[in-house]
């Protein structure tokens, strides 16, 4: 008889072996889950931080064999802005786009107070269907999180929906 309570308790503790392999899998899962989302959010923060100099522009006419330096000159005109100098720009160039569309152009500056002067001024844009417009050059997840917000916005009657330092923002009108 000793023997057989001995064997059930074996059992038994192996019964208990099992569970707790099982809730620890399950925590280390979580665990890492968490350790995840905090590295996929130290990503993003990272990636943010690296276009923060960074502005687009788009709908500006593209021709042969442009100099893109008088484009943005151009625009630095409407927007009541000193013409850059080559010193004021890190990196210049089109972005890839659809065939159909005006590719936009992409701008890095040396300086964050030139960028945010530039965005600042950028309401003085004329707004028409094919009038040009400047943006911040958004991570991939937070143009989808400006879009899905949008969306929200939409349904319960926001009138206002931006982004700003890589950030979403909603007021009511």
């Amino acid at each position: 008889k000793d023997y057989q309570e001995l064997l059930e308790e074996v059992r038994n503790h192996g019964r208990e072996i099992n569970d707790l392999k099982k809730r620890v899998e399950c925590l280390e899962s979580a665990d890492h889950t968490k350790e995840m989302q905090a590295l996929k959010s130290g990503l993003h923060d990272l990636e943010w931080r690296s276009r923060r100099l960074n502005l687009e522009i788009h709908n500006v006419p593209q021709t042969e064999k442009e100099n893109l330096m008088t484009k943005v000159n151009e625009v630095a005109q409407k927007l009541d802005l000193p013409a850059l100098d080559a010193s004021d720009v890190v990196a210049l160039h089109r972005l890839p786009s659809k065939p159909d569309k005006i590719p936009g152009i992409i701008i890095r500056f040396a300086q964050q107070e030139k960028r945010d002067e530039w965005l600042r001024s950028k309401r003085k844009l004329a707004r028409g269907q094919r009038s040009i417009y400047i943006l911040e050059n958004l991570t991939k997840q937070n143009k989808e999180l400006l879009w899905i917000t949008k969306e929200w916005a939409k349904q319960r009657s926001y009138q206002f929906v931006w982004h700003q330092n890589g950030k979403i923002l909603v007021r009511r009108g």
